[in-house]
């Protein structure tokens, strides 16, 4: 059997923190790569997002920006409600990471509901409201809604609970 020596140190890789780093999903974020150029060809270079997204595994050399668009909310993702962006570049002789924290992504309520396609006049009728929950800057739950029923009436609400009106 060969045996393969090599004469490398351990590699070195840099993300910058490109700012813009919170914001309603989707949110494409761009991380520059760098420290990078001088890193055995053997080298390779695994990014993990922090979103749960498939993990990359890359040769080197790396691009000099890896962008990627975040559509998930980071609350409740971990304790501090926030994603880390990791790269690690590997090679024989060691692994050296580096990390941009925090990512904090939100999600804006998204309306959804269902209603009778005819009703009578005077009759009360049901809007079914199947609208998902949106989360604010501080990953609180939240739902803001402004029904406007199209004769003048509106109702606002901060629940997902079920809407009737009577169209006279």
């Amino acid at each position: 059997l060969p045996i393969l020596v090599g004469n490398i140190t351990n590699p070195s890789i840099g993300a910058a923190n490109p700012g813009g780093t919170t914001g309603c999903a989707p949110l494409e974020i761009c991380f520059p790569l760098n420290n990078f150029s001088s890193n055995h060809p053997s080298t390779i270079y695994i990014v993990d997002y922090g979103d749960g997204s498939p993990i990359d595994t890359l040769s080197h050399p790396p691009p000099d920006q890896l962008c990627h668009s975040y559509t998930v909310a980071s609350c409740g993702s971990t304790p501090s409600n926030s994603y880390t962006f990791t790269v690690y570049a590997v090679n024989f002789c060691d692994v050296s990471v580096a990390t941009i924290t925090p990512i904090r992504i939100f999600e804006v309520p998204v309306a959804n509901f269902m209603a009778p396609i005819e009703n009578c006049v005077n009759t009360t009728m049901t809007f079914n409201n199947m609208s998902s929950t949106g989360y604010n800057n501080l990953c609180s739950p939240f739902t803001n809604s402004m029904w406007n029923f199209g004769d003048g009436n509106t109702f606002s609400s901060i629940t997902l609970d079920d809407v009737t009106h009577t169209f006279t």
